[in-house]
C-alpha cells in the first residue's frame, strides 16, 4: 500500500502523500479524540517507511506512475516485463488477446 501514495513533487508546496495520510479517516479519527500526537507519529512512520521501497535508478519512474494510478510497483513491473518480451506486438486484436490472457 505505501507504493500507492503520491510522490512529493519537486517545489511543491508540501508532500502530498502527508495531505492525502491526513485527510483520511483513520486522521479524523485521531483528531476527534485529541491524539494529534498519535497522527504524526503515524504519518512520519508511513512516510519513512515509504522511502525505504528501494529500485534501481533506471525504474524509479515506475514510483511516479504508481502513486499517480493508484497500481502496484510489482504489476507496473509485471506490465513493462511484458511489454519488454514483445507480449504485446502485432495487431490491436493480438494485444488484446495477450492481455487478457495475462489478466
Amino acid at each position: 500500500l505505501l507504493s500507492k501514495l503520491p510522490l512529493a513533487i519537486a517545489g511543491a508546496e508540501g508532500d502530498p502523500a502527508v495531505v492525502l495520510l491526513n485527510r483520511s479517516f483513520g486522521a479524523y479519527r485521531a483528531l476527534v479524540a485529541a491524539d494529534a500526537e498519535w497522527l504524526s507519529t503515524r504519518v512520519a512512520s508511513a512516510l519513512a517507511a515509504r522511502a525505504t521501497l528501494e529500485l534501481p535508478e533506471s525504474d524509479r519512474w515506475i514510483k511516479q506512475v504508481s502513486g499517480a494510478t493508484g497500481l502496484s510497483i510489482e504489476l507496473l513491473q509485471q506490465i513493462v516485463e511484458r511489454l519488454d518480451a514483445g507480449a504485446f506486438s502485432g495487431t490491436a486484436l493480438e494485444a488484446v488477446v495477450a492481455l487478457l490472457d495475462w489478466l
